[in-house]
């Protein structure tokens, strides 16, 4: 079986590399880093776009797959638990009170990329196994051909990849190389077709927000990776970032 997994974010790179190491079927991988963006090059930094917080997390009841990949990110030293093990990073505002009320986030260990998620993925994906055909084209369009109902990828050079046997979308809520437009634009080139999955993406979380990038020096000391506010109509959430990661988005 072939399969391409669209999207070099952190689970395209954790799907890719169990699919390739499983024993119940032999499988092909082609993992296509980049999506293309139709409003801009995917290969430029965005300041504000590609903003998240600075850690991620993993629930204690995820399978035992995940959980041996992110031990090998660890003894790699690409990731590290978050110190203290498990805490509350996660907050609410009271504008009423003006407090940070912690939120407990029972069952979730959290973890941080040791230089920051731009740094991060590039070294992930480069530790996948060699058996993994890996892709920097931008993908434009996809499509599924009656005569063997089969997938096929378009890049933007003109160049057709396939067939395969199914596509896979591996998105992350921290993207690098891929981007909700990226995602929606693949997915409407291949209507009808896709109609099922699109339809299945309706209730998906999907919002824009003017944001504001504050830095601070010394770094600001808080243990709070992201900050949630209900009743200000102004600020609505916060995310603290890797210093490290602002230069390589234009922000000085």
């Amino acid at each position: 079986m072939k399969t391409a997994v669209c999207g070099g974010t952190i689970s395209g790179a954790l799907v890719a590399r169990l699919l390739a190491s499983s024993s119940k079927a032999p499988h092909q991988i082609d993992l296509h880093r980049a999506l293309n963006d139709p409003a801009r090059s995917i290969l430029r930094p965005h300041p504000l776009c590609e903003y998240g917080s600075l850690s991620f997390c993993i629930r204690d009841d995820a399978s035992s797959a995940v959980m041996q990949e992110v031990e090998s990110w660890c003894r790699q030293g690409l990731v590290t638990p978050v110190a203290n093990g498990k805490f509350p990073s996660y907050a609410v505002y009271e504008e009423s009170t003006h407090s940070v009320l912690p939120q407990s986030q029972e069952g979730i260990q959290r973890y941080q990329p040791k230089n920051g998620f731009f740094q991060f993925i590039p070294s992930l994906i480069k530790t996948l196994p060699n058996t993994i055909q890996t892709y920097n084209v931008q993908l434009v369009g996809m499509k599924k051909k009656k005569k063997n109902h089969q997938w096929y990828l378009q890049g933007h050079d003109g160049q057709e990849m396939g067939p395969y046997d199914r596509v896979i979308f591996a998105y992350d809520t921290l993207p690098r190389a891929s981007r909700k437009a990226s995602y929606k634009q693949l997915l409407e080139s291949a209507l009808p077709d896709s109609s099922p999955t699109i339809a299945a993406l309706a209730g998906a979380v999907s919002a824009s927000a003017v944001t504001v990038v504050a830095s601070f020096q010394p770094p600001l000391k808080t243990h709070f990776d992201v900050l949630r506010s209900d009743d200000n109509p102004i600020l609505r959430v916060a995310t603290r970032n890797h210093w490290g990661d602002a230069e390589p988005r234009g922000i000085r």
